[in-house]
């Protein structure tokens, strides 16, 4: 593992790079914690988690405002058609379970711009989702599960730069800045989140 993120991690130049490398980063973990017995108390996750740390430490790694490529005007050109018609109970499982995914990674940081929202109603029309499947689908993400999401990323970033000199310089700062903006975090959880890691790390007044 280790390895395969340095090898990764050299080629890592740009902000699209870095953004795009981070994001891959996060959803590895969140797979790693379904796949593996115990989840996030398995010392094999435990150990992939270091590694990702170390990585997030060396290149700096950060997130800033996703941008929605220009699929959404691609989409809406596509031939509407009328699934409540030609959609099989098989093909609406399917279509079901494609659009879970969608919503998850929508909301997995926290309110989606308008933009996300736009071409999740587009893929639920497209996929024969009925507006009360959809609305049920969507609570799943929209409240804690991505709140927990978004402290854990914001704090694995954190931690990696106080492990890296002990203290955050100024850009360093503006990348939690970002990356606070970006998961719909409030001051108050960040000042939480920071003192805890703080503590965890025997370090004070490191802000």
């Amino acid at each position: 593992m280790e390895d395969a993120l340095q090898n990764v991690g050299q080629k890592a130049v740009t902000k699209a790079e870095k953004q795009g490398l981070y994001q891959k980063l996060m959803a590895h973990l969140r797979e790693l914690e379904k796949t593996l017995s115990g989840g996030k108390d398995n010392p094999n996750y435990r150990k992939q988690e270091i590694a990702i740390e170390d990585y997030v430490k060396t290149y700096s790694l950060f997130i800033s405002a996703e941008i929605i490529s220009v699929s959404v005007q691609k989409s809406a050109e596509l031939p509407k058609t009328s699934p409540a018609n030609s959609i099989t109970s098989e093909h609406l499982d399917s279509n079901l379970e494609k659009f879970t995914k969608l919503a998850e990674t929508c909301y997995r940081r926290g309110n989606p711009s308008e933009t996300q929202l736009q071409m999740l109603e587009h893929f639920r029309q497209k996929y024969g989702i009925s507006q009360a499947n959809a609305d049920q689908i969507i609570a799943k993400f929209s409240c804690g599960h991505s709140q927990q999401q978004a402290l854990y990323e914001y704090g694995l970033m954190y931690r990696a730069f106080l492990e890296s000199n002990t203290e955050i310089d100024f850009e360093q700062q503006t990348q939690l800045l970002e990356l606070q903006e970006e998961l719909g975090l409030t001051n108050k959880q960040v000042a939480t989140m920071e003192a805890n890691i703080q503590e965890e790390l025997g370090l004070t007044e490191v802000r």
